[in-house]
């Protein structure tokens, strides 16, 4: 079996984001509507803005790569909503259902960050300073959450 290049693994990363982001943006209208707290309701709002812009700088990246996402997808961000969501179900409506969100947001967001980390990285490896900026802008953001 032929090793991968830093390209191949770059464009991998940037497929698994892209699918996660793409995820996140089906998930947080959810989480929103799940949350009893006005202020962690608006938060979930403000984050689902913040992932359309995420998401359209990935397909600017994508463009700018002369690149599509391709593979798998993020199967494991995929298997994290759905352990959360048969977690969540068994919770009423309250502080506690709350308490599940917030948890699992924070799961969501320390998955992404480590992508964005690792997409910036082979980036900087290919000399890549578009996408450095690029991955660095949506990093900075992610860590803000």
């Amino acid at each position: 079996m032929p090793s991968l290049t830093i390209r191949e693994l770059y464009v991998a990363e940037l497929t698994d984001l892209y699918d996660a982001e793409q995820q996140v943006l089906r998930e947080l209208p959810l989480l929103a509507a799940g949350s009893t707290s006005p202020d962690l309701r608006d938060a979930f709002d403000e984050h689902y803005r913040q992932t359309l812009r995420q998401v359209e700088r990935l397909e600017a990246l994508f463009r700018y790569l002369d690149e599509r996402p391709r593979g798998p997808g993020c199967r494991p961000l995929r298997a994290l909503i759905e352990d959360a969501r048969i977690r969540n179900n068994r919770l009423d409506r309250g502080a506690e259902l709350d308490a599940a969100l917030i948890a699992l947001a924070q799961r969501i967001e320390h998955y992404e960050i480590a992508g964005y980390r690792s997409a910036s990285a082979y980036a900087e490896r290919l000399l890549d300073t578009n996408g450095v900026d690029v991955l660095q802008e949506t990093l900075a953001e992610e860590n803000g959450m």
